[in-house]
This record gives structure tokens, sequence and C-alpha cells, in this order.
């Protein structure tokens, strides 16, 4: 497999790229956006050209004529818009008017006379460059079309759909009346036509650019009201965190109060059970001194004898035992030093 080299980054967009063309020659390419945009670009330095505003909504597909001066441009607005690159001009814009009509593909015929679109109503239609007429439109798929190709000499063309079949179709020349039923190909009335100010039939296309600024004011005041809004509720929601917050802190400080509560309580508890047993214990002493009294014992000998009792006369000899003392005192005028005791 050969290695190939990248050539060019185009930057230029603000949003998705969903088609691309190159333009007969290879001088120029185009791109279709969901920036609303399409983009004329120089194949060989990169540089955009053109930029060709007009579309509301996303750009889905391009396609250039053979001749390479026309550029068609399908978008999900419902409008197929024809530009003249050379000029940078809006030469045509086919709208439609149903809801599911968005334009999801479209083709140049061979000669430039004719341009195709596949559409989100399941139908392709045919429209005539020149004066915007529409020629017939085919319907058989059972979902959007999402691609179409007609061959070079102009005879057939090929579409496919999101349904998920190829369908080949006779390419048609004129008008054609619906008889009997409901062919494959039936009539349509024409579709509504923006062109050049003095073209024939068509609308001046500063009408239309007025229409176009219109809108876009419009659209830049629902864009304010929606701006607006946004920041009330994104105000409402800071709003909303802080005070979810701040009841998340309140109770996490109440938690912590219950938590000192709750050992307060326990300690007050033990303090008042060591409180009831000292007042036992002091009800007790007075009785147990009463009654020491009333037995001769010292406060000391509650319960049992003195250890002096206990040691007996071995340690302490009982005072009548021992025999009395007469001490007589030196009469007056007797030798001094003269002492007589007695028993």
């Amino acid at each position: 497999v050969e290695a190939c080299e990248k050539l060019l980054d185009l930057v230029g967009h603000t949003d998705w790229v969903h088609s691309v063309a190159w333009a007969p020659g290879g001088r120029q390419l185009a791109s279709a956006s969901s920036d609303h945009s399409v983009r004329l670009w120089n194949a060989m330095t990169g540089v955009v050209e053109l930029v060709l505003v007009g579309h509301l909504q996303t750009v889905r597909s391009l396609a250039f004529s053979f001749c390479g001066t026309l550029l068609a441009s399908g978008s999900l607005d419902r409008t197929v818009r024809i530009w003249n690159v050379q000029e940078g001009s809006l030469v045509a814009c086919l709208q439609q008017d149903g809801d599911e009509a968005s334009v999801h593909c479209v083709a140049f015929a061979a000669d430039g006379s004719r341009i195709v679109a596949g559409c989100g109503d399941r139908s392709l239609k045919t429209w005539t460059v020149r004066n915007g007429r529409l020629v017939a439109q085919m319907c058989g798929h059972e979902e959007g079309v999402s691609g179409v190709a007609i061959t070079r000499d102009d005879s057939h063309m090929v579409s496919c759909s999101y349904d998920g079949s190829i369908r080949i179709w006779r390419m048609p020349r004129g008008v054609l009346a619906a008889a009997g039923g409901v062919p494959a190909m039936m009539a349509a009335p024409a579709a509504r036509m923006l062109a050049p100010a003095g073209a024939p039939g068509g609308v001046p296309v500063s009408a239309s650019f007025m229409d176009l600024v219109d809108k876009l004011r419009s659209a830049e005041e629902v864009n304010q009201q929606l701006k607006q809004q946004l920041s009330q509720a994104q105000l409402e929601l800071q709003e909303s965190l802080w005070r979810r917050d701040s009841a998340q802190a309140q109770e996490s400080q109440l938690s912590r109060y219950r938590e000192v509560i709750s050992g307060l309580t326990a300690e007050k508890e033990k303090l008042e059970r060591s409180f009831d047993e000292m007042r036992r214990e002091l009800r007790l002493m007075p009785t147990s001194l009463a009654g020491a009294a009333a037995n001769g014992e010292a406060p000391g000998d509650v319960g049992g004898a003195s250890p002096s009792r206990r040691a007996g006369p071995a340690h302490e000899p009982c005072a009548a035992s021992r025999p009395p003392m007469i001490r007589v005192s030196r009469p007056a005028g007797s030798p001094s030093g003269s002492c007589f005791e007695g028993v």
C-alpha cells in the first residue's frame, strides 16, 4: 500500500463539514458545513476564495455543474440554492413548503439544465435551472433519500435511501401529468423561486436578503432571551447548591453538638453514681463510731480489740502489779540531798 502525503489543511468552518466537491478542472473545491455556510477553496494554496451564506440551517450536500460555473447546495432548511461561483452571487433559491422536505443530496444533469434533489420526505425532485420550475417528483423510498447520481447522457438516475434500498429512475424531460392512480413519477406544482433582481418570474435577491436579515435579527433577540434565562437558571442553581452545602454544614455541626452532649450526659451519670456511693458510705460511718463508744472501745478499735489489748501483759505491765512508791520530802533544816523513798 502506497503511503500518501498530506498536502494541505483547509481550516475555516466552525462546525461539522458534511460534504465536499471538486470543481471541474480541479483548481477549486467546495465544502458544506453545519455552520450554515458554503466555502470555496483554492485547491493549490488552501486559501478561501468565497464564503457563500444564506442557508438558515445545516448544509448537507454540494454539486458542481459540468461547466463549473454553477454550484448547487442543499440544506436542512428545505432549500436548494444555486450559486454562480465566478461572480460569488446567488442565481436561484428553490424553496419547498413541506415540513419534512429537508434536502439531503443534490446532482446536476450533464447539460446543466436541470437539478435533482433527494429529500427527507422520501422523494426525489427535479427542477429546471432556468426558471426554477419543478419538472417531476419521484416517490417510492420508504425513508429519506440520502444520495443521487445522474448518467452522463442524462437518461437515467440512481438514488439510495436510509431504508437500505437503491432505485434506478428514468430521467424526466418535461412536466408529467398524473393519470390513473398514483404513479411512481408524478406531477407536482412549481417550487417557489428566488432569483436575482431582473430575472423573469423571480423575487429580487435584495428582498431575500432583507428577509434573511429580519430572520437573523429575530433569532438574535431569541438568543439574547435564552442567554438571560440561562444566566438566571445558573444563579438559581448556584444558590440552591450553596443552600444545600450550608444545610449539610449545619447538620454536621449539629451532629458534633449531639456527640458532645451525649458525652457530657454519660460523664454526669458517672459522677452521680460516685456521689451516691459516697453518700451511702457517709451514712454508715456515724453508726459504727457510736457502737464502738458503747462497748468501751476506742474509735480505732471498732470491729475488734486494739493492738495493745491483743498484745497482753508482755507488752505493757498492768499498773496494779507494780509496788507503790512513797516519796518523802526533806524537812526544813535537814541536810541537803537527803531523800527517803519506801514501799
